[in-house]
């Protein structure tokens, strides 16, 4: 039984990332996991895919806020990736206070198109995004930690993994805080956290962990803690 399991779960994570070709792949993960410095754009070939992934450039190493195609791609998961991208695009604008929720109705289809054919990685991009709404606005937290459990079952990677251990602790310290559930060994879970950030090479998920840990002790009155990991 164990090991059929284990065989869905890789056929899934290869039919989710076989949507793009190799060399798409590598600069699409540079820019996933934040490795800005190590992205090429030489090696795209397909024209929508360089476009969306140079936005994405520009976005994060310089604000830019370039004009998302007008047209919609006719291929299904370059349709899902134009709905994360519009959603990105609305975001960055923030032209009102309804660019969240539209930005939202982006990503829900994106997700639900990727769910429709097993595209993991289309899938769990948009969960991040869906995750970092619930997260800026701490309202619906049953949603906020249903969406980040079912993000947890798809990380595919160490990256994704501590990625969805913060959203994970995140929410839990939020019941906590606003509703007053029980939250347990938070230190330890952000541990792994950060484990599974280094073993990715990912310092920017390794600072952020290290901040929630900061907020942790914070909440809980720790004196100098706070401070020891708010400058780490």
């Amino acid at each position: 039984m164990r090991k059929v399991a284990v065989c869905i779960c890789i056929l899934i994570v290869q039919t989710g990332l076989g949507q793009l070709r190799p060399s798409e792949q590598v600069q699409f993960d540079h820019i996933r996991t934040f490795a800005l410095d190590r992205y090429d754009p030489d090696g795209l070939s397909d024209p929508f895919i360089a476009q969306y992934l140079n936005w994405q450039f520009g976005f994060l190493t310089e604000g830019e806020i370039a004009e998302v195609p007008s047209q919609t791609p006719a291929e299904s998961f370059k349709k899902g990736l134009y709905q994360i991208w519009t959603g990105d695009r609305i975001l960055a604008q923030q032209v009102d206070k309804a660019s969240d929720s539209i930005a939202y109705s982006n990503y829900l289809q994106a997700l639900t198109l990727s769910e429709q054919r097993d595209w993991v990685i289309m899938a769990c991009e948009a969960y991040k995004r869906m995750l970092r709404y619930h997260l800026k606005n701490q309202q619906d937290l049953d949603t906020f930690q249903k969406l980040a459990k079912a993000y947890e079952k798809l990380a595919y990677d160490d990256f994704e993994k501590a990625y969805a251990t913060y959203f994970l602790v995140a929410v839990e310290m939020g019941k906590h805080y606003y509703l007053n559930e029980p939250q347990s060994n938070i230190p330890e879970k952000l541990q792994l956290g950060i484990n599974k950030a280094q073993a990715a090479s990912s310092e920017f998920l390794r600072a952020r962990l290290t901040q929630l840990l900061g907020v942790h002790y914070d909440l809980q009155k720790v004196p100098d803690l706070p401070l020891k990991y708010y400058e780490e």
